[in-house]
């Protein structure tokens, strides 16, 4: 996306909207690299997981986090969906910028994703 669409001289955050499949599997695993920034400027990299439930038996009215060994941690938003910060960016204004925003598997292997649902990326002033 262009970065002339966004306000001068503000700093932005990207979030992943997601959610997972009661089903799903797979994001237990590895995370992924998360990188925000614009092409040939500032580059914001960080690792990210995107599992984050784990129900304890007679416990489901409690969302327990697992470690994590990260910056951004999953959130449950009002909506029902869960976001995670992907990285900031400051847009300086006056430069017509290309937004980059990606999201990585680190290790492959061979364990299969199944239940991610991904509502998009917003885009937001930091406060």
């Amino acid at each position: 996306m262009s970065t002339s669409i966004l306000s001068p001289k503000t700093r932005y955050a990207a979030y992943l909207v997601y959610k997972l499949w009661s089903g799903a599997r797979g994001f237990d695993g590895p995370p992924f690299k998360a990188s925000v920034g614009t092409i040939g400027g500032e580059v914001y990299k960080q690792i990210v997981r995107l599992g984050l439930f784990v129900m304890e038996p007679n416990q489901q009215h409690r969302i327990i986090l697992p470690p994590q060994q990260h910056t951004s941690h999953p959130k449950q938003r009002i909506d029902g969906w869960l976001e995670i910060e992907l990285g900031q960016f400051f847009n300086g204004g006056g430069e017509d910028d290309e937004l980059q925003i990606k999201l990585m598997e680190i290790i492959a292997g061979n364990v299969r994703k199944t239940g991610l649902i991904v509502e998009g990326i917003e885009i937001r002033p930091t406060k």
